[in-house]
């Protein structure tokens, strides 16, 4: 939950390699939602005016149109959308702490 603040503001390191990683399927599911994300980037022609800013602080750069920045919220909202019913259906965090768990017993 610590790194859910950052990853939101684009710094995605902590999210990346304290959660993600360390289980494996949510960096699955976490590649999933974003090439989904891009795809509905792609079919709605989303284009911004900057680049290297991410998350939440990139709406700026959408801020040129009413249809930029209805694009925005939709990418991100598919992006967290498919990520997270992935996660929701496919991963159980509880199994995956105990086969960590055994894995350091060995």
């Amino acid at each position: 939950m610590s790194a859910s603040l950052p990853a939101f503001m684009g710094i995605t390191e902590p999210a990346i390699f304290g959660v993600n990683l360390r289980f494996g399927r949510p960096f699955l599911f976490a590649l999933c939602g974003g090439a989904a994300a891009g795809f509905a980037g792609a079919l709605l022609g989303a284009a911004s005016t900057g680049m290297g800013v991410a998350a939440i602080p990139g709406i700026v750069t959408y801020l040129y149109s009413a249809e930029a920045i209805r694009n925005y919220f939709i990418i991100h909202g598919v992006g967290m959308l498919v990520s997270g019913l992935l996660c929701w259906f496919f991963f159980d965090p509880n199994k995956a702490e105990a086969e960590l768990e055994a894995k350091k017993a060995e």
